[in-house]
């Protein structure tokens, strides 16, 4: 009788162990999607701001030709950041928060001009406006990736870099 209730109690903290750990490594790999998926987002914010800063620094240089060919070539990185950023918001959508994914799709909204305003605004103008958006909404998704993830960082992540801090202090020790 002994050896069932013994066999039993294996079992069942067999299985609940088993339960815990599933759990856990649900969590991480959930919590470390979401930062991946914050960083991706943030990634292509950053080249809209790159973006606008090399478009206001050559039309500032050339103001009289801004319709050269690197002028061009920024246009078209620029379509390209709009594409990988409205890409990275449908395929990241189910990560993010919904606080993110409306910053995210105030940014693709643009900024938000008057009727007419091409009749009275100049390119640099209109670019420093986009430019304010990309710095606002990059600060707007670090402060909400850090409040949604928190310092809530994966156990294995926090072995992976102390076993590397250590191993440093060893080998710096040994020579």
């Amino acid at each position: 009788m002994d050896f069932l209730k013994t066999i039993l109690a294996v079992l069942v903290s067999s299985y609940l162990t088993m339960m815990f750990a599933m759990t856990r490594f649900r969590s991480e790999r959930i919590w470390e999607r979401r930062a991946d998926a914050y960083s991706k987002t943030i990634r292509c914010l950053h080249r809209h701001k790159d973006y606008a800063e090399n478009y206001i620094d050559h039309l500032s240089e050339h103001q009289s030709d801004y319709l050269d060919g690197k002028i061009r070539k920024l246009s078209l990185q620029s379509q390209k950041a709009t594409s990988e950023t409205r890409e990275a918001l449908e395929i990241n959508y189910f990560f993010l928060s919904s606080d993110a994914i409306s910053v995210i799709n105030k940014f693709l909204a643009g900024p938000n001009f008057p009727p007419g305003y091409e009749e009275y605004m100049d390119q640099e103008e209109i670019a420093t406006q986009y430019l304010e958006l990309a710095e606002e909404s990059i600060s707007n998704l670090h402060t909400i990736a850090r409040r949604e993830l928190g310092d809530k960082e994966p156990i294995f992540s926090k072995i992976i870099r102390h076993s590397s801090i250590i191993k440093a202090k060893i080998t710096r020790g040994l020579k």
